[in-house]
């Protein structure tokens, strides 16, 4: 599976009611396949950041960004949401929010199911996202039975 090069180019999102930027003058750039962890204290716009790269901000709540945000050429906030969640995704905080189907490899199909991708490439991406995670042992297992942090990469 080919990842998503991500750019951000002097980036500013104020929420509505807000005097000051959660995020301003932010620029980044993650190629294809890079791993990268977004560290900051409470508050420090973090969570925003990620909803502004998968399109939640500004759709669904209110604000306004400036700058530029691409997902291999794509603007987020504009997009297709289909489109979108084809590039990129998000992990909650909390696993347990996001784990709706009970068994580790449903948990892991659920998305490219909802995607209507076919039953051969929702087998091997299963079979990829849980070799990544480490738990392709797991992949029967009620996700109940799992440790926290298993659950979080299951999610």
């Amino acid at each position: 599976m080919p990842g998503t090069t991500v750019i951000c180019r002097d980036l500013r999102f104020l929420y509505d009611g807000d005097e000051r930027p959660v995020i301003q003058d932010f620029h980044l750039k993650i190629e294809q396949n890079e791993w990268v962890a977004i560290l900051g204290a409470s508050g420090s716009g973090k969570s925003t950041l990620c909803q502004l790269l998968c399109g939640l901000l500004p759709r669904s709540g209110g604000g306004n960004r400036t700058g530029e945000i691409l997902l291999d050429g794509m603007d987020p906030a504009t997009a297709p949401i289909a489109d979108v969640a084809e590039a990129v995704g998000v992990l909650f905080q909390d696993p347990d929010a996001q784990l709706v189907q009970g068994i580790v490899e449903d948990e892991a199909a659920f998305g490219p199911e909802n995607m209507r991708v076919s039953p051969a490439e929702i087998e091997e991406r299963v079979v990829q996202s849980l070799a990544a995670v480490g738990l392709l042992h797991r992949r029967t297992d009620p996700v109940r039975s799992l440790s926290g942090g298993q659950r979080q990469r299951t999610a």
